[in-house]
């Protein structure tokens, strides 16, 4: 072969291995996302649920530039689809649209598509599906308290109101299934639970007010909010979604170094293999803390900390429950110092922190407690399920409720 003809099919067969030159170089490519009115502020969504009051769910969305597009999106046209009409939209500055969809028996979805055309041509894409629940017959007034909390451990999540006490929803039948999950997390209108109910043990999202689960990822041994985000802590197996597992066939595994750490997800979208953030990592738990040898089955969050607590196992089996919460900066990870709950040490089947620094703990245990306030000799007693309100700073039990429920597993409290 002459030199000049190697030299030809080396410069190819170079070419071939060198990565291809990116279309825009320098800058990032122009793209853009919904939004979604929550909390008073706009939360890019691609999927949301709501409960339906009066008879329907309103969703106030807009369409925006992706943060990092900067003058990739300069000149962009978008149009976007799903209100019975093409709309042309300016997606820099796009006005609140109020968005009703009108409540069924069941779940109904109306999904909303956005088209965005650069001005070089190029186009990119954007989708949000809302979903409207139907509303929780007679659970009105309960949902109008300051806070109410759902509790699991029933075929129906029941409904129950932190002041009063008082629980709707409480006459269906109980469930071994949905009993195993210690925790719940209500985010976004869904109630989220790690193997209650669900197939293959994994993790589930049922709406509240519906009783139809979906499978959203493999298994995982506990679930929270901290009011803006999704808190999971994964098993092996999670990080596969619903169409890579069968009963038949083993499924992705999740990375080792990912069982020990607490993710939070910002869009109900991302889960299960992100994107997330690491807002808990148990392997900063110091040698000897009594955080190091639980069981995480219970997790929660607010201010910017996650609470976790689980139980203890005995070398004969079983497992202890323990009146210990430990702490985590969900800015970096880190594990902080534990916290013990004053005046309890019976066994946490649900956990849900509050803002003003306020910790909610679901018990069945039938230790005798004082009154909060009372001077006399009368003590409350844990005939059935009691809820108890812990301050974070010193663990001192703030306030207790009895419930009229009984074994109910896994809490999800929410301050209006």
């Amino acid at each position: 072969m002459h030199a000049a003809a190697r030299r030809l099919l080396l410069s190819a067969a170079v070419a071939l291995l060198l990565p291809a030159s990116p279309v825009r170089a320098g800058g990032a490519d122009c793209a853009c996302r919904f939004e979604v009115a929550t909390g008073g502020s706009g939360v890019p969504l691609r999927r949301t649920t709501r409960t339906a009051v009066d008879g329907a769910c309103t969703f106030d969305v807009r369409l925006r530039v992706a943060p990092g597009a900067g003058a990739a999106c300069d000149g962009a046209r978008s149009t976007m689809r799903g209100l019975g009409r093409a709309t042309t939209v300016d997606p820099w500055a796009m006005s609140w649209e109020r968005v009703t969809v009108r409540a069924r028996t069941y779940v109904r979805r109306t999904v909303l598509r956005a088209r965005l055309r650069d001005a070089a041509g190029r186009r990119t894409r954007a989708r949000l599906a809302l979903r409207c629940a139907p509303p929780l017959a007679g659970c009105e007034d309960v949902m109008a308290e300051p806070v109410y909390c759902v509790l699991g451990g029933r075929a129906q999540h029941r409904v129950a109101s932190l002041d009063t006490g008082v629980v709707c929803r409480d006459d269906g039948p109980a469930t071994a299934a949905a009993g195993r999950a210690m925790s719940l997390a209500l985010w976004h209108g869904d109630v989220y639970a790690c193997s209650g109910g669900s197939p293959f043990g994994g993790f589930v999202a049922t709406p509240l007010g519906a009783e139809r689960r979906r499978r959203v990822a493999g298994p995982c041994a506990a679930t929270g909010t901290d009011a803006t985000s999704l808190l999971v802590l994964p098993r092996p197996g999670f990080d596969a979604r619903p169409a890579q597992a069968t009963a038949r066939r083993s499924v992705r595994d999740t990375p080792r170094a990912s069982l020990r750490q607490i993710r939070a997800y910002d869009d109900p979208a991302d889960v299960p293999d992100g994107p997330y953030r690491v807002v808990a990592d148990l392997d900063t738990i110091p040698a000897g803390s009594p955080c190091g040898a639980l069981l995480f089955d219970t997790v929660t969050g607010a201010d910017g900390l996650v609470y976790a607590t689980g139980c203890r196992p005995r070398w004969i089996g079983g497992c202890d429950p323990q009146p210990i919460v430990c702490v985590f900066d969900a800015g970096t990870g880190a594990a902080l110092p534990s916290l013990t709950l004053q005046e309890f040490d019976g066994g946490v089947r649900g956990l849900s922190a509050l803002d003003g620094g306020r910790l909610v703990v679901l018990t069945d245990d039938l230790t005798a407690l004082p009154a909060i306030g009372y001077g006399g000799d009368d003590t409350s007693f844990g005939v059935h399920d009691t809820l108890h309100v812990f301050d974070v700073t010193d663990g001192a039990r703030l306030d207790s409720q009895a419930l009229t429920t009984f074994m109910a597993q896994g809490l999800a409290c929410v301050s209006r």
